[in-house]
Parts: C-alpha cells; sequence; structure tokens
C-alpha cells in the first residue's frame, strides 16, 4: 500500500495527524491532486482551516474540476 492510500485510511480510522503525516510523504514522492486533497482533509479534520484551504488551492491548480476540493472551498 502507497502513503497516499494510507493516508485516506488513517483519515477513516480518526488518525488525521498520521493522516498528514502519510500526505506529506506521498507529497514529497511524487505532487499529484489526489495527495493535496487529502492532505487538505486530513488539515481540515485537525481544524487547521488555513492549512486546509492552502491544500484544496494547490489541488484545484493540478486539477481544476476536482469536485471534493470545489465543494470544500464553496
Amino acid at each position: 500500500m502507497n502513503a497516499k492510500a494510507a493516508g485516506f485510511l488513517a483519515i477513516d480510522r480518526g488518525d488525521y495527524q498520521e493522516a498528514v503525516n502519510l500526505f506529506m510523504r506521498s507529497l514529497q514522492k511524487a505532487k499529484d491532486p489526489s495527495g493535496y486533497y487529502g492532505f487538505g482533509l486530513a488539515h481540515l479534520l485537525l481544524e487547521d482551516h488555513a492549512t486546509a484551504r492552502w491544500a484544496f488551492h494547490k489541488t484545484l491548480e493540478m486539477d481544476p474540476t476536482h469536485p471534493e476540493a470545489i465543494r470544500r472551498l464553496s
């Protein structure tokens, strides 16, 4: 299992800080919209709204039609 998939599993388990760490590891290897989205979602769940917004904007820079990032920013 790759770090990004493990990050989404950590979110499902409620381990948001571990999810942040896993998404950071994933993004160090490859920058992609899904990784930024997961990073933002984990920060949102940790109530770090500024970092979450930044990550959702990064998601949309790479994929302007990403529906979940659009929804989270609206």
